[in-house]
């Protein structure tokens, strides 16, 4: 089986958060996803010279936004040390 992803492993260390402690978890999302509105808002503040730093600021933020809502319904890959033969 082919190594997990940097993706796959945050999914999967979040989606055990999200499965542990699930209204903690959407709570802590809302107030991400708050964050990423103003981030994406201080765009229209930003100097002239800053508008792309802020802009990969921007798609940083909503790229690890997606990862935390997929994370709610993402299935774990089995581990080679948990298949059986």
């Amino acid at each position: 089986m082919a190594d997990k992803t940097t993706s796959d492993k945050l999914k999967t260390r979040f989606h055990h958060l999200f499965r542990s402690a699930p209204q903690e978890f959407e709570a802590a999302l809302f107030e991400y996803e708050l964050y990423c509105e103003d981030t994406m808002a201080a765009i229209t503040d930003a100097p002239v010279d800053e508008i792309l730093v802020m802009q990969g600021r921007v798609q940083q933020v909503q790229a690890i936004l997606r990862i935390l809502r997929e994370c709610r319904d993402y299935k774990p890959r089995a581990s080679n040390a948990t298949q059986t033969s």
